[in-house]
């Protein structure tokens, strides 16, 4: 058993003006409630079941080219692929450099505008001979529960897999609970988690989501406007990066980024999101429109947010020589497969 997202990496990161990657444009504005999306009638609501059968069919085997945890999905998963070739049309470029305007503009990326890895978000990884289990009560509230009964748990006394500075109980934060199982081949993971006793307990507004490694996911995902334990749709554990991969000196997959919610748009999403949040209150940024076809706006405080989905990728012609080793591991990889935006 061991455990990704180890905290033994404090990287800093400074990125410039970044080139962005605009696929499938949607605006999701079907009936939302203070939880996000729910009752779209092209999709799921937030709160629906998906079957084995959903939004992907089986027989994936894996990618031997990726690294990581993404590298047990298959390499058409859309962080398993590389956007270095991808050349933007002249209206992709004035709608990246909207977005990129109004991020500057409501001050870039938060944390006084230093892009920095956050090496909270822990990884349990078990092997065939797993003892220990958490109970998973399908009446607790978790969204994807009703499918299983129980989860590994880590031993006896640790918290390996959670996300909170209180261990295995909920600070009040997100306090995820990722688990690799590799026997079975899925990923684990859970949002607002916390162990009470032997159970695995829902900390309020929780959801569980089951990412087989043995399916082929189509564009929706999960289904249109169904969350995971991630705010975008997406799974977090696929997107994150671990030490051995800095040590190694090679990530080979997209990565998982977060921003303040005042740079994100409010009820909007691209692909490959599939989910989003928003209140129409100033907490948001204003939903962009299909029409962002001329230079930035000479108030860029009107310029819109980034969208959940959004997929940045840094510049090919930045230089990265001043950075040290698994910093340009870091940069290597936003330069070939990108960042997207997952959270917030």
């Amino acid at each position: 058993m061991k455990s990704f997202g180890s905290k033994i990496w404090k990287i800093l990161v400074l990125v410039p003006f970044i080139a962005l990657i605009l696929v499938s444009y949607q605006n999701c504005s079907q009936g939302f409630d203070s939880a996000g999306q729910s009752g779209a009638a092209a999709g799921r609501s937030d709160t629906s079941t998906p079957n084995d059968n959903d939004n992907g069919v089986s027989g994936g085997l894996g990618c031997s080219t990726s690294t990581g945890i993404a590298k047990n999905f298959p390499c058409s998963s859309y962080f398993n692929q590389a956007t270095d070739s991808i050349v933007l049309t002249a209206a992709q470029k004035n709608y990246s450099d909207h977005l990129i305007n109004g991020l500057n503009a409501r001050g870039g990326w938060g944390n006084s505008n230093i892009f920095q890895v956050d090496t909270s978000i822990d990884v349990l990884e078990t092997s065939d001979q797993h003892t220990y289990f958490y109970s998973v009560d399908p009446d607790d509230g978790w969204t994807d529960a009703d499918r299983f009964t129980q989860v590994p748990a880590p031993s006896p006394g640790t918290s390996a897999g959670f996300e909170s500075s209180s261990g295995t109980a909920c600070d009040g934060g997100d306090c995820h609970y990722l688990v690799l199982d590799k026997k079975n081949r899925r990923l684990y993971e859970f949002y607002r988690a916390e162990v009470s006793g032997i159970r695995l307990a829902n900390a309020g507004y929780g959801g569980a989501v089951i990412w087989p490694f043995d399916k082929t996911w189509t564009e929706s995902l999960r289904g249109d406007v169904c969350t995971s334990a991630d705010a975008g749709g997406f799974s977090i554990g696929a997107m994150l990066f671990s030490a051995e991969e800095l040590a190694v000196g090679s990530i080979n997959h997209a990565v998982r980024f977060i921003l303040p919610n005042d740079r994100i748009a409010n009820r909007t999403y691209v692909r490959p999101g599939t989910h989003t949040t928003g209140d129409n209150t100033s907490r948001w940024a204003p939903a962009p429109t299909n029409d962002l076809t001329g230079p930035p706006l000479s108030d860029s405080s009107l310029e819109p947010g980034l969208p959940y989905g959004t997929r940045l990728r840094l510049k090919e012609s930045f230089n990265i020589s001043n950075l040290n080793g698994p910093a340009q591991v870091v940069a290597r990889a936003l330069k070939k497969y990108g960042m997207i935006l997952a959270d917030g």
